[in-house]
C-alpha cells in the first residue's frame, strides 16, 4: 500500500539550500517498487498525484539538537 501522505522535513543549515530535491528523492523512492514504470525525479510527483498523496515539505532553519536533519514520514490511508 503507498502512503496516503508522505512529509518531508528539513531542518538546519541546509535549508539555506533548494531543498525541493529531498521531497523528489523520497517521491522516487516510495514509488519505485509500486509501479511497474521506470521512476524518475520528474515523474514521481505525476505518480503521486494520479494517486491522491499528499505531500508536504516542511523547513526550518533551526536545529536545536544537529547542524542537518531529515525526516521522511508516511502515513498510510488507515492512520
Amino acid at each position: 500500500e503507498v502512503a496516503a501522505r508522505l512529509d518531508v522535513e528539513v531542518y538546519g543549515e541546509i535549508t539555506q539550500h533548494d531543498v525541493k530535491v529531498l521531497e523528489l528523492s523520497a517521491l522516487k523512492g516510495v514509488f519505485e517498487d509500486v509501479v511497474d514504470e521506470t521512476v524518475s525525479y520528474v515523474n514521481a510527483p505525476l505518480f503521486a498525484q494520479e494517486r491522491g498523496v499528499e505531500v508536504r515539505l516542511t523547513t526550518s532553519s533551526e536545529s536545536p539538537d544537529h547542524r542537518n536533519v531529515v525526516t521522511v514520514r508516511g502515513t498510510l490511508s488507515s492512520g
